[in-house]
C-alpha cells in the first residue's frame, strides 16, 4: 500500500502540475534561496552588483530538494601534440526525488582568464572547475530557478 507522500510523489511525477502547484513550488524556492541567503552571507557574491548563488549555496539548495547528483562521463583534451593548453568536460546528471533528471556539460580551459588577468590554470584547478561547472548547471536547471552560478559569471572557484 502506498503512502500519501509516495502518491503525491508519482503523482507529480506522472502529470503535469496545475498551475497552483507551479506557482507554490516557485515561491518556496524563492523563499529557500532568501533564507539561505540571509543566513550564509558567504553562498552568494554580488557582481556588478547583482546577487549570483555560490558553489555552497547550491548544495544546500539542491540538499534541501533532495537532489542527487552523478557524474556520468568526463574527458581531458589536450590541444596538440605539444601544448600545455587542455580542456576537462564534464557530463553530470542531477535527479529530483521523484525522479526527474537534468543533464549538464560544464567545461574549462587551461587558459581562461580569471579576474580580467591572465593567470593559467593548472589541470587539477581545470578539472575541478569543469565538474563543479556542470554540476551547478544540472542541479539549477533542475530547480528551473533561472540562476546562473557566481562560477559561471566570474570564472573563478571558491
Amino acid at each position: 500500500m502506498q503512502t500519501r507522500k509516495q502518491a503525491e510523489k508519482n503523482e507529480l511525477q506522472n502529470t503535469p502540475l496545475t498551475q497552483g502547484q507551479v506557482l507554490k513550488l516557485a515561491r518556496e524556492y524563492k523563499e529557500t534561496k532568501a533564507e539561505l541567503v540571509k543566513m550564509m552571507p558567504e553562498a552568494i557574491c554580488y557582481i556588478k552588483e547583482k546577487p549570483y548563488l555560490r558553489k555552497s549555496g547550491i548544495r544546500w539548495l539542491a540538499t534541501h530538494a533532495g537532489i542527487s547528483t552523478k557524474i556520468l562521463n568526463h574527458e581531458k583534451e589536450r590541444h596538440g601534440k605539444d601544448s600545455d593548453k587542455l580542456t576537462w568536460r564534464f557530463w553530470v546528471v542531477a535527479t529530483a526525488p521523484n525522479g526527474r533528471q537534468m543533464e549538464a556539460v560544464g567545461a574549462c580551459c587551461s587558459d581562461e582568464k580569471k579576474k580580467e588577468q591572465w593567470h593559467g590554470k593548472l589541470e587539477n584547478d581545470c578539472m575541478a572547475i569543469a565538474q563543479t561547472r556542470a554540476t551547478n548547471r544540472a542541479v539549477l536547471d533542475l530547480l528551473g530557478g533561472g540562476d546562473v552560478s557566481a562560477e559561471e559569471m566570474s570564472g573563478d572557484e571558491e
